[in-house]
C-alpha cells in the first residue's frame, strides 16, 4: 500500500460532494464550467439568505446539496463548454436549451431554466456579432480566407434566428413565472 497516494486522497473525502466535484472539473480543465457552476451556487445560496423564510425559494434546497440537478448541471456545462472549444456555437447554444428543457421538467428549478435562458441569449448574440463582423469582412474583400466558414450568409441568417428565438424564450419564460416580476433577473 502506498501511504503517499492514499494521504493525497485522505481531505477530498473530508470535502463536500460539491467541492469535490468542483475540484474534479478545476483538474480536468473545465474552468468555464467550474465559474459558472462555482457563480450559480454563489447567486443561488446569496438569493436563498436574503429571500422570507415562507417564500417558495426559502424551502427548496440548495443545488450544491442535491447530487441528481447538481450532476445534471455539471453534465450541460461540460458539453456547452466542449462546443465553445470547437467554436461550434451553434451546439453550445442547443446544448444550453436542452439544459432549459431538462430543468423545464423539474420541478422548483426555475432558477436553473432563467440562468440557461440567459446564457442561450449570450451564446446566440456573441454568434451573432461574430458572423455580422464577418460579414462585413468578406464583403470588403471576397478572398479565399473565410471560406472555411461556409456561406456566411446562411450563417448569420441562422445566428439571427437563434437569437430571436432566445429572446422569445426568455420572454415566455418571464410571463409564465415569478421571475417577470421577481428580482431574481439576470444581473442580480
Amino acid at each position: 500500500m502506498n501511504i503517499r497516494a492514499l494521504l493525497s486522497e485522505y481531505p477530498r473525502y473530508r470535502l463536500s460532494h460539491y467541492e469535490n466535484v468542483c475540484i474534479s472539473l478545476l483538474q480536468s480543465g473545465y474552468h468555464s464550467a467550474f465559474t459558472e457552476l462555482f457563480t450559480l451556487v454563489e447567486t443561488q445560496k446569496q438569493t436563498h439568505a436574503k429571500t422570507d423564510q415562507s417564500s417558495t425559494f426559502r424551502s427548496s434546497t440548495l443545488l450544491r446539496e442535491r447530487s441528481d440537478i447538481l450532476h445534471s448541471t455539471v453534465d450541460y456545462l461540460i458539453q456547452a463548454e466542449l462546443a465553445e472549444w470547437a467554436r461550434d456555437y451553434d451546439e453550445e447554444y442547443k446544448t444550453l436549451l436542452r439544459a432549459v428543457d431538462f430543468f423545464r421538467s423539474k420541478t422548483n428549478e426555475d432558477y436553473l431554466v432563467n440562468h440557461f435562458l440567459w446564457r442561450c441569449s449570450q451564446v446566440a448574440n456573441k454568434t451573432l456579432r461574430l458572423f455580422r463582423v464577418l460579414s462585413q469582412k468578406s464583403e470588403e474583400s471576397p478572398s479565399e480566407e473565410f471560406s472555411h466558414f461556409g456561406d456566411i450568409a446562411s450563417l448569420l441568417a441562422k445566428a439571427k434566428r437563434r437569437a430571436n428565438e432566445a429572446s422569445f424564450h426568455i420572454m415566455t419564460f418571464l410571463a409564465e413565472t415569478a421571475f417577470g416580476s421577481a428580482s431574481l433577473k439576470k444581473g442580480d
